[in-house]
């Protein structure tokens, strides 16, 4: 059974609640997380909300103290497809560390394997790494490298909720447009529409689906149609991608 910290474990840390509520700027948000990272003898820092692999890590949610050059070799080899730290940070919903993943050797593909050597080639061969539940479901997390050997439960726990809050400020302070709902939709889905998407989505065919639902493969299409029309999408594709980003359906 999990406990709580001590509180006096927490409250040496309130300064750094504190300013990272209050950071008026992208730049005084990385510099009060450098300065947490730093008094609890880790190195680096790297706050990302992963948004499109196909852009600059410049134009997305990236923030932190990891060298350009190396933020920069990451989306030119579109390592985000071959990383196992964001395949972990996808699925797991407790910090994680660098050994969690080297544990799980065996288990890497080959490109995952090679994008933990580029990593360790660039002096990060130990951290943590805290997920974060990311905007319209993008993959998010706070990556902290050095010895996690210094990072007792309290402390983990501490660092866990003030990446939550680095994560809340840092949107709050992005100036960029904000996600939101696709507004083009004209009306939310019917439960059985629900139903018969989210089958879609999962990769049923309409015979499955029917089988699944009891009803006929016409009803089916009718209620596909129907969903697509609600979400203004052309294909089922379309429709599946705006209901998760509307959270019309979830799988």
């Amino acid at each position: 059974m999990t406990t709580m910290p001590d509180s006096s474990a927490i409250e040496a840390y309130f300064p750094y609640f504190t300013g990272i509520h209050g950071a008026a700027n992208m730049d005084e948000l990385v510099s009060c997380f450098d300065a947490l990272v730093k008094a609890v003898g880790m190195e680096l820092f790297c706050l990302y909300e992963l948004e499109s692999v196909g852009t600059n890590w410049r134009k997305q949610l990236v923030i932190g103290t990891f060298s350009a050059t190396f933020l920069e070799a990451f989306w030119r080899d579109r390592r985000t497809f071959d990383s196992s730290i964001i395949r972990y940070t996808k699925i797991h919903g407790q910090p994680f560390t660098a050994g969690d993943v080297v544990s799980d050797y065996e288990k890497l593909t080959p490109k995952e394997r090679k994008s933990l050597e580029k990593a360790a080639k660039s002096g990060m061969t130990d951290g943590i790494v805290f997920p974060l539940k990311g905007r319209v479901d993008r993959v998010a997390g706070v990556t902290l490298t050095g010895d996690t050997k210094l990072l007792d439960a309290d402390l983990i726990w501490v660092l866990s909720c003030l990446s939550v809050g680095l994560y809340q400020r840092a949107c709050a302070l992005d100036n960029r447009p904000k996600p939101e709902f696709n507004h083009n939709s004209t009306g939310f889905l019917t439960e059985r529409e629900r139903e018969c998407l989210t089958w879609v989505a999962i990769g049923k065919t309409d015979k499955q689906v029917a089988d699944t639902l009891g009803i006929t493969e016409r009803t089916v299409k009718f209620h596909i149609i129907n969903a697509k029309t609600k979400l203004n999408a052309k294909t089922r594709l379309q429709a599946v991608i705006t209901a998760l980003n509307n959270v019309e359906i979830l799988i």
